[in-house]
């Protein structure tokens, strides 16, 4: 009737009823199972690859295991933490065996509890460090290194610490050793063993002191050479011939001469006294080392053809 009404010309439209509507039962839309098996199906996709773009970008350790995988040396030891690892201030005061001299209390604060192996030899760190000594005394036969730069990839990660330990357990096993700061920058190892750094490496380089003058003896058979005065830029220093006369002399002198340096990302320091030791040992934080860090610093040292020997 309406598109006859509209165009009379349409001529005579019929409409035959085919089957009568029927109200359904169930709504057509929303339809839950089909919406919950569809959010469940895009949920399981999302969430798959939310998971593979976290492990993708997560830089994090998840197992001793990565760390010998990404470095593509061994790993030499493993150091739980301790009270006293990350620098803490609130310590007790202490004595080096041997010494009527006060460890720990100075003006710099108190770093007593850095000494792990002295202050608390029985505790599980401590005898992390001696299963580090024997790895490092046992670990290559009959040619060990003599000369070792203890770095890190990045700052506060352990590697003044762990060089100040193992120089003490070192010569806890009557080896003769001889710990030298080579960070020139900011040299921290006098404040661990709570000695002075009126002159040290500095000034022998420049030929102001003997050896002897400015090496002083922090546990028995353990020495400690201090930096001396911070320079801005060392590099030339510990490149240089006087440095490399006085390598020769220490590794005749002692049984082990382990080097704490500065950090491989941030200046060139360690590359320069990698290329002149036995041997180098990377020092990583399992919580705050991370891995593009550490492939980084692998890097730097295969430029300058320096030996990794292992990480802690």
């Amino acid at each position: 009737e309406r598109i006859s009404g509209v165009s009379p010309d349409a001529g005579g439209i019929t409409a035959i009823v085919w089957e009568p509507a029927a109200i359904p039962e169930e709504p057509v839309s929303p339809d839950p199972v089909r919406n919950g098996l569809l959010a469940l199906v895009l949920g399981l996709i999302v969430g798959l690859g939310l998971a593979f773009l976290w492990e993708y970008f997560d830089d994090r350790w998840h197992s001793p295991e990565e760390v010998q995988q990404v470095s593509g040396i061994p790993t030499f030891g493993f150091i739980p933490e301790f009270k006293g690892s990350e620098g803490s201030k609130k310590g007790k005061r202490g004595r080096l065996p041997g010494s009527d001299k006060l460890l720990g209390q100075g003006e710099d604060g108190d770093f007593a509890e850095h000494l792990v192996m002295l202050q608390n030899s029985t505790s599980v760190a401590a005898e992390a460090y001696r299963t580090l000594r024997t790895n490092l005394l046992y670990g290559f036969g009959d040619n060990p290194p003599k000369t070792i730069v203890l770095t890190s990839a990045g700052p506060r990660e352990g590697k003044t610490i762990t060089c100040a330990n193992l120089g003490v357990v070192m010569a806890q096993a009557g080896k003769k050793t001889l710990i030298v700061d080579c960070d020139l920058r900011k040299p921290m190892m006098h404040k661990t063993f709570q000695l002075r750094n009126v002159w040290g490496l500095v000034d022998l380089l420049a030929g102001e002191y003997e050896l002897q003058s400015v090496l002083q003896q922090a546990t028995s058979n353990l020495f400690v050479l201090s930096a001396g005065p911070p320079l801005q830029n060392p590099a030339e220093l510990l490149s240089s011939k006087s440095f490399a006369t006085f390598l020769g002399r220490v590794r005749q002198e002692f049984d082990y001469v382990l080097m704490d340096s500065t950090p491989v990302q941030l200046v060139a320091d360690p590359a320069i006294l990698a290329s002149q030791s036995d041997g180098v040992l990377l020092i990583l934080d399992a919580q705050n080392s991370r891995k593009r860090a550490v492939r980084q610093s692998m890097r730097a040292l295969e430029v300058v053809r320096a030996k990794a020997i292992g990480t802690v």
